[in-house]
């Protein structure tokens, strides 16, 4: 491992409904982001949004060590 993997942080991406603030867990939704499923890309969130015909959902980054997200913006 070099240094930079070893300085590198754990980067989570949600899918989160902008109403409920639930997290979207691959088969229905949750309040716990523990719960959640996390995307590898970006990109793999946008298809499941199209896919399951999810709207008013916002992506939400997150550090796996953080206690509150780095930000969220609307993604459908």
């Amino acid at each position: 491992m070099n240094a930079t993997q070893k300085g590198a942080r754990q980067v989570q991406r949600f899918i989160r409904c902008r109403k409920t603030l639930r997290y979207f867990n691959g088969e229905g939704w949750t309040l716990d982001p523990k719960g959640a499923r996390s995307f590898a890309h970006v990109i793999d969130a946008a298809r499941v949004c199209v896919d399951r015909g999810l709207i008013d959902v916002e992506l939400v980054l997150h550090l796996s060590e953080a206690h509150s997200e780095l930000f969220s913006t609307p993604i459908r």
